[in-house]
């Protein structure tokens, strides 16, 4: 943002009828900065979650709920999972689809895998659209996020390598 553009908007802050939660809004004033949050406590900061490992004992528990649901033909409760290891459902669904999913292949690349994932992303840019990298993930027996990395990082032609991979200049 330009510095005279800066200096003209100021955080202007207040608290929500009954002093619950903080809104915040930029406006234009003469004041400064300084001038519109005189006199308003703000709250502490919301706590960050911290990232931690997945234990053998969450994946096991996470295991056990996915052969329950086999059992009992129903689709597995990841929300269950979640509040069960103290995770939310999206990270316990990630986990399975990305990491524990047993027709999941990890490792090298072959070159057909390569070529199908060329011919599907050159597909989808043809129809005008970004491609869908969970379905070509289930296709593949790959994850969503393998294959789209191994798209951006290695396969993509318009990517400008810092190291080239052909090894020339």
């Amino acid at each position: 943002m330009f510095a005279a553009a800066r200096s003209a908007l100021v955080l202007r802050a207040f608290l929500r009828p009954g002093g619950t939660g903080l809104c915040r809004s930029f406006v234009t004033a003469k004041g400064g900065a300084g001038a519109a949050l005189r006199g308003i406590d703000f709250p502490p900061p919301l706590p960050v979650r911290e990232q931690r490992r997945w234990t053998q004992e969450e994946d096991d528990v996470l295991l056990n709920e996915i052969e329950m649901s086999k059992k009992e033909g129903r689709k597995p409760r990841f929300a269950k999972v979640g509040r069960l290891v103290g995770r939310s459902r999206q990270v316990v669904y990630q986990r399975w689809c990305q990491v524990l999913y047993p027709e999941l292949r990890k490792g090298p690349w072959t070159s057909e895998e390569d070529d199908f994932l060329v011919k599907a992303v050159k597909e989808a840019e043809s129809l005008g659209r970004k491609p869908a990298w969970t379905p070509i993930g289930q296709l593949l027996h790959r994850g969503s996020i393998a294959v789209r990395r191994r798209w951006e990082s290695n396969l993509n032609p318009t990517f400008k390598h810092i190291f080239p991979v052909d090894g020339g200049e």
